[in-house]
């Protein structure tokens, strides 16, 4: 911990968070492993939806978390070297080489001289926007009407990148045995594909629990991961409860809609 603290400046994502939370009334947080090694980064809230949460404050306890940013190539090939394909690095670099028909910079913003606005991000192709708000209408401050998505790519080559995470359902099985020495019960989790072995006595019991699971889009049309997260956050105590590794706050009063300092301020 002592050396990735250092490694990943661990201080200097959490000034970000904490300037964040002044501005913006949420601070967002991600533990990954990128390319073999942990991770630690500091999201943007105003990129981020998190869908289905209820009245709680915190954004682990979503059904769905949607992360969208402009790449550069170099970052996409560092980050996905090992599933992208050979024709998906070409398009890469014919995609960052032409970006003539982008409507936004890596800023935001946008090219009123192309008269097109895009608030799509999930490609459903219906051109009116999708909106995501909970209870507490948080997760999605200027982003349901007035935030202009851009197109794939913008004016400096930097590709755009859909990050989706969402909890699907597993089967698994809880094994009952019994211990060979005491003779006390034992109860452990397997794979639904496990057999039980009833001449030592296991008995088992069907369970059905939550699954994280994530998907990348990247540029138009390619789609990298596509799977269950490698690493699962769930509890011993309760296989069932996971979330994405995307931790946060949203700072509101009781069920009230978030508020920062400069809220306070204007």
């Amino acid at each position: 911990m002592r050396h990735y603290e250092h490694e990943l400046d661990f201080g200097i994502k959490f000034n970000a968070g904490l300037m964040d939370a002044m501005v913006c009334g949420e601070e967002v947080y991600q533990c990954d492993i990128v390319g073999g090694e942990p991770t630690l980064e500091r999201l943007n809230p105003k990129k981020l939806l998190a869908v289905r949460s209820g009245f709680s404050n915190k954004i682990e306890d979503a059904d769905m978390i949607l992360y969208w940013d402009y790449w550069s190539p170099g970052r996409i090939q560092d980050t996905f070297y090992d599933v992208l394909t050979e024709k998906d690095v070409k398009k890469l670099h014919e995609i960052s080489s032409s970006p003539s028909g982008s409507t936004s910079d890596e800023m935001g913003n946008f090219d009123e001289t192309k008269k097109m606005m895009f608030l799509d991000p999930l490609g459903t192709g219906s051109g009116e926007g999708v909106v995501f708000e909970d209870n507490l209408g948080m997760f999605n401050r200027g982003l349901a009407s007035s935030q202009q998505w851009g197109s794939h790519v913008d004016n400096l080559g930097n590709i755009r990148v859909l990050r989706l995470y969402w909890k699907s359902y597993r089967q698994i099985k809880k094994v009952k045995s019994y211990h060979p020495e005491t003779g006390e019960e034992v109860y452990n989790f397997y794979p639904e594909d496990y057999v039980c072995d009833k001449n030592m006595g296991e008995e088992e019991s069907i369970l059905y629990i939550n699954e994280a699971w994530e998907g990348t889009k990247i540029g138009k049309d390619m789609y990298v991961n596509m799977r269950p997260r490698v690493v699962q956050y769930n509890r011993m105590s309760n296989p069932s409860c996971c979330h994405f590794g995307i931790i946060g706050s949203v700072y509101n009063l009781n069920e009230s809609k978030p508020y920062s300092f400069v809220d306070m301020m204007k």
